[in-house]
């Protein structure tokens, strides 16, 4: 079961301006808290379970900057109050079904054929999300050496 993932029509921050994530390709740069990273991978596959409804500023203010869908295993970046709050840490991410409070942070209703896109990076980033913070996939490239590696 895919759990994990941006929905289709979240719009992701790039050099080239916010676009949706199923306008994305391998190579775009991607703003990430470590400054642009080139996109090296990009999956969609058919989101399996109920997304996850993020309504506007829940995360806190203009994070995220409209209502957003996530999957369920998706993880979101918590830097303030709220991580100390969840997990006892200024600075963590952690899946947003444990972010589920019935009210900001909710289920939705399962829309029928919905796409969610993971995003990889030569190494784990955190990107942008409707300007929420966000984790990319973990990443497949290993490092031998000192040499990233495939």
């Amino acid at each position: 079961m895919y759990k994990t993932g941006l929905c289709e029509g979240t719009h992701v921050m790039t050099l080239d301006g916010n676009l949706p994530v199923e306008y994305l390709c391998e190579g775009d740069m991607v703003l990430t808290r470590n400054g642009a990273r080139a996109l090296r991978r990009i999956t969609a596959k058919p989101l399996k379970d109920c997304p996850i409804l993020v309504l506007r500023s829940a995360i806190g203010p203009g994070r995220p900057e409209r209502d957003l869908y996530l999957a369920p295993d998706q993880a979101v970046h918590l830097r303030d109050w709220r991580g100390r709050f969840v997990v006892g840490s200024d600075q963590r991410s952690l899946p947003l079904a444990r972010l589920v409070d019935n009210d900001l942070i909710q289920w939705a209703e399962h829309p029928g054929d919905l796409l969610v896109y993971e995003l990889e990076f030569l190494t784990q980033q955190v990107f942008y999300a409707e300007g929420l913070e966000v984790m990319s996939a973990a990443s497949p490239f290993r490092v031998v050496q000192g040499v990233a590696a495939a």
